[in-house]
């Protein structure tokens, strides 16, 4: 039995089908980006707490030490060291 499709044939779909598979498709789409969003904001946020982690631990090194700079002329620590 062969199959023959021809530019004349005739295919029907009832309407309501048509627009359940549109909606769904449409919903299906939201659904995907919704979630690839809120997996990029989440990596986001992480890699800018790694880059502050990096930079604080530079800073809590640094200062102490003199490497960073200095405080200003006139500035009264609280702690004597």
């Amino acid at each position: 039995m062969t199959l023959k499709i021809s530019d004349e044939a005739a295919v029907q779909m009832p309407m309501k089908t048509v627009a359940s598979l549109i909606a769904l498709v449409a919903i299906g789409t939201w659904a995907y980006f919704g979630i690839i969003e809120t997996q990029n904001k989440a990596l986001n946020r992480l890699e800018l707490m790694e880059k502050d982690l990096v930079e604080n631990t530079a800073f809590r090194i640094g200062w102490p030490r003199g490497t960073l700079g200095s405080l200003p002329r006139g500035f009264r620590t609280i702690y004597a060291y």
